[in-house]
């Protein structure tokens, strides 16, 4: 037993999945939450920060990560849905720890699994908490968590992009810029489907739709492949998932 238990320790994947279980662990099985919230943060900020493999900063991933599941787990009812968003949220983490830790082979495929996760997630809260109270601040919240998930991805995107040469190389001050337009461009069409009474989930898949496409379009435009036919190929795609999209919701006020 003992040596199992060392081996396992010793294995920083196991490893990443026990501190991602002990975080889970925290939320789930500690009613208060100011005591969840309390030893979560402290627990998080310690397997954070005690001694990365690597120099990556996703300092945006993980504070949009611990805004995520602390209003989660102070909005949310232990039901299905909370059960839902733990897992994601688990996952994120465990793919954030992995990242930082240089245990992936694949990382740029996990990272933009790791972009996509938080943005689902935050859509589907948004989504979820559909009641007009506190509306604006809900909206600027995931308006400004966007923000933050659209400039990581561009200041990572010549380290997770496989591109050696950059046609518009990424300075911080370009980030930024490219980063308020996206996110004002996702704060106009995150308005509009909040109109729409397609439920939730629907309206999530809707967001995230969006969402790729905006990142596809931005990615070509940074390494010279965005023509013509990539933005008609994008605008399809668009009318063909939101098609699809409204047919399958059930539209009811």
């Amino acid at each position: 037993m003992l040596n199992a238990l060392k081996s396992a320790s010793e294995n920083p994947i196991l490893l990443s999945a026990g501190k991602t279980a002990i975080l889970l662990g925290i939320l789930y099985f500690i009613d208060n939450f100011w005591w969840s919230a309390a030893l979560f943060i402290a627990a998080i900020f310690y397997f954070y920060w005690r001694k990365p493999a690597s120099n990556i900063s996703l300092l945006y991933s993980f504070f949009v990560f611990l805004a995520i599941v602390l209003i989660s787990r102070w909005l949310i009812t232990q039901n299905w849905f909370f059960k839902m968003t733990l897992i994601l949220a688990g996952l994120s983490f465990f793919i954030i720890s992995g990242l930082k830790n240089l245990l992936f082979l694949k990382r740029s495929l996990l990272y933009h699994v790791l972009n996509n996760f938080l943005f689902l997630l935050a859509f589907l809260i948004f989504f979820f908490l559909a009641n007009p109270d506190f509306f604006w601040l809900k909206y600027l919240t995931v308006t400004a968590a966007a923000y933050c998930l659209f400039k990581e991805f561009f200041l990572l995107f010549p380290e997770f992009s496989g591109e050696k040469v950059l046609i518009m190389p990424i300075s911080s001050k370009k980030a930024t810029l490219f980063s308020l337009c996206l996110a004002f461009l996702m704060s106009q069409f995150l308005w509009a489907n909040s109109l729409l009474p397609i439920g939730f989930l629907n309206s999530s898949a809707s967001m995230m739709v969006i969402i790729l496409i905006l990142k596809d379009l931005s990615a070509n435009y940074l390494i010279g492949l965005l023509n013509k036919r990539l933005v008609l190929k994008n605008i399809t795609i668009f009318i063909v998932f939101t098609l699809v999209i409204f047919m399958a919701s059930r539209w009811s006020l």
